[in-house]
């Protein structure tokens, strides 16, 4: 028979022969399991049931102690206060103990049978004392949460009672319990043995049939698995499926082969690409705001106290220790927004009252890794491009918020806004050196710089109405670990 890709095959008599075998084969081992399973699951479903409700006995007691203890203290606690909220708090606990109670499943032993009998007797007379409690002014309260108290001793001995009784009863019917397991497991090495016995008389024929093509195609996937693939091909021995096989194997090789010298090359030529594309965006970050810091200081220098220039320049020496090393290395959320927030005092240092800032983060931020420079040219551009055209009344805020598994950052200011067309290009992520300068560039430079650190879309958001203002935010994922830097 003729196939697509040119590999001829001619089966004739024995075509089918493997096939048959395989299929008889697995028919006869199909058979022997589902007779296994079923004699095992007749045989075994007594004791394992038997076994489940004495488990779930022990659980429901030691839960009934529990839950006497917590009704105690609800208890305790509306004696103290008499609210309406400790009041309710111990009547659901009171509940939670009866609904316990009604889950009980007790074998056909009479004395666990009177024991729940009894504790099932006190819990209802106790209610009668509690709901007489609740209805009581403080004069006589005392008096019946003493009773109370001693009616709580009274069902926590019962309990323990109950539980003593329950583990005597399980002693004493673990030799039922031992004996049935022990038939189980003869009957199951005797369905074991039997079941051998089919599958090796089943399965000579087929493996004396595929044993050596097989071992053959094994031989040349190992060799294929450790690179070797311009080895020899894997000889035909047989006119059937195996044969077929070996030629499509022989084929496939030499495919792969050709395919992988050429993916590695397209590999290699990605990963130049996107290391070169991610040192161009990290080069176009806008140094302008330096020359604003200087004049800062320049202008305390000679309108403020020494403290003052001081404190000035020691926001401008951690921004620039900090611009060198987030160029060499990613750096931490937390690094960022201290960044943001000197270069924050050096603006207010600046604009003075023509610009209000504010700055809010929590305390405890995690130590995500995060892109050098990806924040501060967002509140820079914020500045630049939104604020520097109001004479007063600026505003601009920074803050830090959880959302789920992300840490999102806003920078909103009311500033002169963008125009529909130039926020929609934005958005889009297209290229909008054309439609509205260096701050169109700058986010677009910021969304795709985390683009590509954290491999994900979804993580920059900009809106914008004109002359009300704009709106970043920025989401950093807190449950990835940054291991692998960009």
């Amino acid at each position: 028979m003729e196939r697509d890709n040119g590999i001829a095959l001619d089966f004739g008599p024995r075509g089918m022969g493997v096939r048959r075998q395989v299929i008889f084969s697995c028919a006869v081992f199909i058979g022997v399991l589902m007779l296994t399973g079923v004699l095992l699951g007749t045989i075994a479903y007594g004791t394992m049931r038997e076994y489940q409700t004495s488990a779930q006995m022990t659980a429901d007691i030691y839960e009934l102690s529990d839950g006497l203890d917590k009704w105690e203290a609800a208890l305790s606690d509306y004696v103290l206060n008499s609210t309406d909220l400790s009041r309710q708090i111990c009547a659901e606990r009171w509940r939670e103990i009866g609904q316990l109670l009604g889950r009980f499943q007790v074998s056909d032993s009479e004395p666990l049978q009177l024991a729940l009998d009894n504790i099932q007797a006190l819990y209802d007379h106790t209610r009668l004392s509690q709901d007489l409690l609740f209805h009581t002014g403080d004069g006589g309260r005392v008096e019946l949460y003493q009773t109370l108290c001693r009616e709580k001793e009274g069902l926590s001995f019962l309990t323990d009672h109950l539980r003593r009784l329950h583990t005597e009863n399980t002693v004493e019917r673990s030799p039922v319990v031992i004996s049935s397991g022990l038939t189980s497991f003869g009957i199951f090495l005797l369905i074991l043995l039997f079941s051998c016995a089919l599958t090796v008389t089943g399965s000579m024929r087929v493996i004396r049939s595929v044993c050596v093509p097989i071992d053959l195609l094994v031989e040349g996937a190992e060799r294929v698995s450790g690179g070797q693939y311009d080895g020899p091909d894997i000889e035909i021995i047989s006119n059937d499926e195996l044969g077929y096989l070996s030629q499509v194997f022989n084929h496939m090789k030499a495919e792969v082969s050709a395919n992988f010298k050429n993916l590695e090359r397209i590999l290699e030529l990605q990963k130049l690409l996107q290391s070169a594309e991610l040192k161009a965006l990290q080069s176009q970050i806008n140094p302008h705001f330096l020359f604003n810091v200087l004049s800062v200081a320049e202008e305390s220098a000679l309108h403020e106290d020494a403290d003052g220039t001081v404190e000035v320049l020691e926001n401008i020496s951690y921004m620039l220790q900090y611009s060198l090393k987030c160029t060499r290395q990613d750096t931490t959320l937390k690094d960022e927004l201290r960044m943001v927030r000197a270069y924050l005092f050096l603006q207010e240092k600046r604009f003075g009252d023509r610009i209000r800032f504010s700055f809010s983060a929590p305390e405890d931020i995690p130590p995500i890794q995060i892109p050098g420079m990806s924040l501060q040219p967002i509140v820079e551009n914020a500045i630049g491009h939104g604020l520097e055209k109001r004479e007063r009344d600026g505003a601009l805020r920074v803050e830090v918020t959880r959302q789920g598994d992300f840490l999102a950052v806003t920078v909103a200011d009311n500033g002169c806004g963008m125009d529909p067309e130039f926020l929609a290009a934005i958005q889009r992520g297209e290229n909008v050196s054309s439609k509205g300068g260096s701050g169109g560039i700058g986010l677009l430079n910021v969304q795709r710089r985390m683009e590509l650190f954290f491999r994900r879309d979804g993580l920059f958001e900009v809106t914008s109405l004109p002359w009300q203002g704009t709106t970043v935010t920025l989401r950093y994922p807190c449950t990835e670990s940054r291991v692998d830097h960009v």
